[in-house]
């Protein structure tokens, strides 16, 4: 049976992104810390009793989702140069074992500073005057955020396999991240308009829904105080992220086995990508053109689709 992890290369993928995975610590750990600080300089002799919400418990945790994508662009930033390339492509292990014991050591850094920030904050809301908070709001807070980071591991993991410059890294990621999900919520908001008994939200077409995105949904419900059950306890959505991240991930490490050396430095392994990356870019602007037709014609104030129907 081929290996597919190794310690000694998951060790040196640790290394590798050291430097990053402190200033993501420093950043995501201090700035969640601040918070109950905060609280306790301002209230230090508070009477009445608080509860603190999942929404606001550690806001600043989602800040780890900015950083996981650099971790796994900067674990694998040997593609994009063709000597490194090459030395990474002749060492004795397998391609499959190189990828897997890397992409563990980005989640390794990702779970650690996830678990690190979350404890600061709970043993900090715990030391501060009364306060009070729900048992289940800590191991929600982790898995939630960890499940959302393992999504955008996935796609940069893609992105890095198919490209090979800094640029065209980031900008597939970009593609693969906001693509499918900018197209089917066009397509989706045109049909809410035209086919008036389709109901979105009670349809399998839900998980095509910008919120059903659990990045998004859980920026949001930082942000904007999104209710707790829409997001950390829908369960469907976590079996969705995860369900696809693994997908994803596998997807990506059948791409980087099967990469050539002599792809680094190159946006594009052949034209015919280079011609699809353009194809998928302009999509969703030409879809979004579609979305405000059908707003205006069958929209609220807008005609009525039976009257074509008619007029067929």
């Amino acid at each position: 049976m081929k290996e597919l992890f190794n310690f000694k290369l998951y060790l040196e993928g640790l290394k590798k992104i050291k430097l990053i995975g402190i200033a993501a610590a420093i950043v995501t750990v201090g700035l969640s810390a601040i918070i109950p600080i905060i609280y306790m300089a301002e209230t230090p002799n508070r009477e009445a009793v608080y509860n603190i919400e999942i929404g606001e418990f550690a806001i600043p945790l989602v800040l780890i989702m900015a950083f996981v994508p650099f971790f796994v662009k900067s674990i694998f930033s040997y593609l994009n140069g063709r000597r490194e390339s090459d030395f990474y492509h002749s060492i004795p292990y397998k391609r499959q074992t190189v990828y897997t014991s890397f992409i563990l050591a980005v989640l390794t850094w990702t779970l650690g500073i996830i678990l690190s920030a979350v404890l600061v904050c709970t043993v900090l809301w715990n030391v501060a005057p009364n306060v009070s908070f729900a048992a289940s709001t800590v191991p929600l807070l982790i898995v939630s955020t960890f499940t959302a980071c393992l999504m955008l591991a996935a796609f940069m993991a893609i992105a890095m396999a198919l490209t090979g410059t800094s640029t065209s890294n980031i900008f597939i990621f970009g593609l693969i991240a906001c693509f499918f999900r900018s197209v089917c919520l066009m397509i989706t908001y045109a049909l809410g308009n035209v086919v008036y008994i389709l109901d979105v939200t009670e349809t399998l077409l839900r998980f095509t829904d910008i919120k059903f995105f659990f990045p998004i949904a859980l920026l949001g419900a930082a942000i904007d105080g999104i209710e707790p059950s829409e997001v950390y306890t829908n369960i469907p959505m976590y079996i969705y992220t995860i369900v696809v991240s693994v997908a994803l991930f596998i997807l990506a490490g059948w791409l980087y086995v099967r990469r050539k050396s002599e792809m680094a430095g190159k946006s594009a392994p052949s034209r015919i990508l280079q011609h699809v990356y353009r194809i998928a870019f302009t999509t969703p602007f030409v879809l979004l053109m579609f979305t405000f037709v059908s707003e205006e014609m069958f929209g609220q104030g807008g005609m009525d689709i039976s009257f074509y129907i008619f007029m067929a």
